[in-house]
């Protein structure tokens, strides 16, 4: 982060990194929070808007705007992502023990659609139906790599789609930096790949998240989330498998070092206001990657522990930047982004 602009309601920050996988990284983020004049404020949260453009001295390219938009008293809904991403992917294999020796790097292209459209059940209880379109391109295996070897499902590119139905609770007070609520989310994906017959494949996730402020000073929160992905049934291509690490959950691993059909887990965080609209956290989670669910045991359980930094970009909003620390087994990483991780 070398600097930011912003007014009540929105905020653009440029972004500088550097990973080995991709050498440096230049981008921006930008996030905007709006809700129509003519709606009603007491029983309408604020929609918002957020994108990520970064391109890197590899000629690589991630673009992945998404949004939230609460039509009027929240009778409607809609939730959104859409990706494009030239970006390399490492692999290192399926399954929770797979040896980081055997890490490569994979090129792709990837487009990701995901739309779904709720109304509203009772009270903030949402039902809804949605689209996913995935496609994975120009995918550059590493010869005589481990890819190349074991041939997954995708190993060489795929296109899938299919419908969602989803049912989802959410009565957070705010949908980016929640103090008190819960949100709680089920979703039944029916896929099929477009070049492999009988290619379908069906996965379900659950994802729960909870908010408190159990102490004195109410602006202290304790969130907790559990999430399980699941592939029912079907080849599920590599890139759309079960992972342990991401910048949202199981923080300290790289991106997906971990996958397989099924994953199991959570964590807890416990956020803590500073003077000046400064903050810090810290989190603890657990969790791993299954071809079988019966298969996980406690003992084997991946941990992911760390800490972070909070500045608020947008006090009257509570949306933050943050910058966190967090350490897995074997692997560390650092994360710097808008809003908070759940």
């Amino acid at each position: 982060m070398i600097g930011f602009f912003k007014k009540s309601n929105y905020v653009i920050a440029p972004l500088i990194a550097y990973k080995p996988v991709t050498s440096w990284q230049f981008g921006v983020g930008v996030k905007y929070l709006y809700r129509p004049k003519a709606y009603d404020t007491s029983d309408t949260r604020k929609s918002f808007v957020a994108a990520a453009v970064i391109y890197t001295l590899n000629n690589q390219l991630l673009f992945n705007p998404y949004f939230v938009h609460f039509f009027n008293h929240e009778k409607y809904m809609l939730d959104g992502y859409y990706g494009i991403k030239k970006f390399p992917q490492n692999y290192y294999g399926i399954g929770n023990t797979s040896d980081k020796i055997n890490q490569e790097t994979v090129a792709l292209n990837e487009i990701r659609i995901e739309q779904l459209g709720f109304k509203k059940i009772k009270g903030n209880l949402f039902a809804g139906i949605g689209l996913r379109v995935i496609g994975a391109t120009n995918v550059v295996q590493k010869a005589n790599g481990l890819l190349l070897q074991e041939k997954p499902a995708g190993w060489d590119g795929y296109w899938s789609f299919g419908p969602s139905l989803n049912v989802r609770l959410d009565d957070r007070d705010n949908i980016l930096n929640a103090y008190r609520g819960q949100y709680i989310d089920v979703r039944l994906e029916f896929m099929n790949q477009s070049q492999i017959t009988n290619g379908a494949y069906t996965q379900l996730k659950f994802d729960a998240r909870k908010y408190i402020t159990p102490f004195f000073n109410k602006k202290k929160v304790l969130a907790g989330q559990f999430l399980l992905q699941s592939g029912l049934n079907g080849d599920i291509p590599f890139s759309e498998m079960a992972f342990v690490g991401s910048e949202t959950l199981m923080r300290g691993y790289y991106d997906k070092r971990y996958i397989d059909r099924h994953f199991i887990g959570g964590q807890v965080e416990y956020r803590h206001p500073l003077p000046y609209n400064f903050g810090f956290v810290t989190f603890a989670g657990l969790g791993d990657v299954s071809n079988n669910l019966n298969n996980l045991q406690l003992s084997n359980l991946k941990y992911s522990l760390g800490a972070g930094l909070r500045y608020k970009i947008i006090p009257k909003e509570d949306i933050n930047i943050r910058l966190d620390f967090g350490i897995g087994k074997e692997s560390n990483t650092f994360y710097l982004s808008i809003a908070e991780a759940f």
